[in-house]
C-alpha cells in the first residue's frame, strides 16, 4: 500500500487550496459587513482574531456587544445587520 503518491498530494493540494479559497471568501464579505457596520456610524473592532470575533459598539453606549463573523453574515443574510440585530444575538 502506498501512503505518499502524487495522485494523493494532487488530491491534499486541491483540498487545501479549496479551503483557502473559502477562508478568503468567507474573511472579504466580514470585512464588507464590518464596513457596513461602521457606515451605520458604529465603532467595530476586533475583539479576538483567534475566534473571529468583533466588537460592535454604538455612539455614546459604553457597553458593547460581541459578534462573530458567522453570526454577522447571518444577521447580513436576514437584512438585520445594525445594533439592534446584533444585541438580539444575546
Amino acid at each position: 500500500m502506498e501512503v505518499f503518491s502524487l495522485s494523493n498530494w494532487e488530491q491534499w493540494v486541491f483540498g487545501f487550496t479549496t479551503i483557502m479559497t473559502l477562508m478568503l471568501m468567507k474573511q472579504v464579505e466580514v470585512d464588507g459587513i464590518v464596513s457596513e457596520l461602521r457606515s451605520q456610524g458604529l465603532t467595530v473592532t476586533q475583539h479576538d482574531a483567534t475566534n473571529q470575533t468583533w466588537y460592535i459598539k454604538g455612539n455614546g453606549i459604553y457597553l458593547g456587544y460581541v459578534a462573530t463573523g458567522d453570526e454577522l453574515i447571518e444577521l447580513k443574510r436576514i437584512n438585520q445587520l445594525s445594533l439592534l440585530g446584533v444585541k438580539s444575538l444575546g
